[in-house]
C-alpha cells in the first residue's frame, strides 16, 4: 500500500513562502489520485477548500466509482506567527511595487 500527504502553500498564500509561486492544485489532485490509489490527504485552508475541489462538490463527483471518503478538519484560530508572516510578506510586495 502507498499513501501520500501533501501540504502545499494554500491558495492565495504563496506570498509568505520564499518561492512566492502559486501551486496548480488541480494538477496536484490529478497526481495524487494517479500515483496514490490507496489513499492520500491534502491540507488546505477552509476558505480555499471549495476552489481546490472545484471539479465537484462531492468526492464521488471528483473520483467516480472510487469509493472516496472525504473528511474536513478546521482550526479556528490561526497562530500569530502565520498572520505576522503574511502581513510582512504583503508589506514587502507593496514596497517593491
Amino acid at each position: 500500500m502507498s499513501f501520500a500527504y501533501a501540504d502545499p502553500p494554500y491558495p492565495g498564500k504563496a506570498l509568505i513562502y520564499p518561492e512566492r509561486t502559486e501551486l496548480d492544485h488541480a494538477l496536484l489532485l490529478e497526481r495524487l489520485t494517479a500515483n496514490y490509489p490507496d489513499g492520500w490527504a491534502l491540507s488546505t485552508s477552509s476558505e480555499a477548500l471549495r476552489d481546490v475541489l472545484s471539479r465537484g462538490d462531492r468526492l464521488d463527483d471528483l473520483f467516480p466509482g472510487s469509493g472516496a471518503i472525504g473528511r474536513a478538519w478546521a482550526r479556528y484560530t490561526a497562530p500569530e506567527v502565520s498572520l505576522a508572516a503574511e502581513r510582512d510578506a504583503r508589506q514587502g510586495l507593496e514596497a517593491r511595487a
